[in-house]
């Protein structure tokens, strides 16, 4: 590497970031989402849309984990939260998130900020 240029040090550099960083450590989940396959799903990405809740995103041991998008419909939330996108922890609100509340098809508030243990 001593005879090589500035320029093509800086460009193998840049190449092997941005190979790196298209690299996801989550691989698609295998088969359908049932409910007892959920269970099976572990550090992979998937689309669970099962009783009024559908999520978008990562699994561990079967529960949401990491980055994901979650929305439960109003007859399922009683009033709770009807969408949540942001960060999870084997299946709890953790990290940073926006989630969005509602009773009787009226949005009542939102919040946006750190979560902790849901």
């Amino acid at each position: 590497m001593k005879y090589l240029s500035k320029t093509y040090k800086y460009l193998m550099v840049v190449s092997i970031l941005v190979i790196l960083s298209s690299c996801s450590s989550y691989s698609d989940c295998e088969g359908p989402a049932t409910k007892n396959k959920v269970k099976d799903w572990h550090e992979c990405y998937g689309e669970y849309v099962i009783d009024g809740i559908s999520y978008k995103g990562n699994f561990r041991f079967g529960k949401f984990h990491d980055d994901g998008l979650l929305e439960i419909s109003e007859d399922k939330s009683n009033g709770g939260i009807i969408f949540y996108e942001g960060e999870f922890n084997e299946g709890e609100k953790q990290g940073n998130g926006f989630a969005k509340y509602s009773s009787k098809h009226l949005y009542l508030k939102s919040y946006d900020g750190e979560w902790k243990n849901d």
